[in-house]
């Protein structure tokens, strides 16, 4: 997902991530040096938001029929008022180090259980 000019290299990068079965969607917003932090990541929140409704509302128009009217398709709707957030810190967001499943017996593994950025992104579902 891009809402900026794009970058071929970067789009080459994130095109093979998404043929390897990568399942994390990436948007990047212009930046806003000058607002403070929480107000950064609130603009970046709601324009993310409304891109996977844009992108939503796209699958719907290409796949809607008779059979399936437009009105069938899920939409993302929010009320920005209601919307709030806090700080995470940056252990907590990436989650542990622990990304290597674990042998536990004949043909059996452990796979470390979602717990931050980190799982999503080594281990997609």
């Amino acid at each position: 997902m891009r809402s900026e000019a794009s970058d071929p290299g970067l789009d080459s990068l994130l095109a093979r991530f998404d043929a390897a079965g990568g399942v994390l969607d990436y948007m990047f917003v212009g930046r806003h040096d000058d607002a403070p932090p929480h107000t950064r990541h609130r603009v970046a929140a709601l324009a993310g938001m409304a891109e996977i409704d844009r992108r939503l509302e796209q699958w719907a128009v290409r796949n809607t029929s008779a059979k399936y009217p437009i009105e069938m398709f899920y939409r993302v709707r929010w009320d920005e008022t209601k919307l709030t957030g806090e700080p995470v810190s940056l252990s907590t967001f990436w989650g542990t180090d622990d990304v290597e499943p674990k042998p536990l017996g004949d043909r059996a593994w452990s796979i470390p259980s979602v717990d931050g950025y980190k799982t999503a992104f080594f281990h997609p579902p």
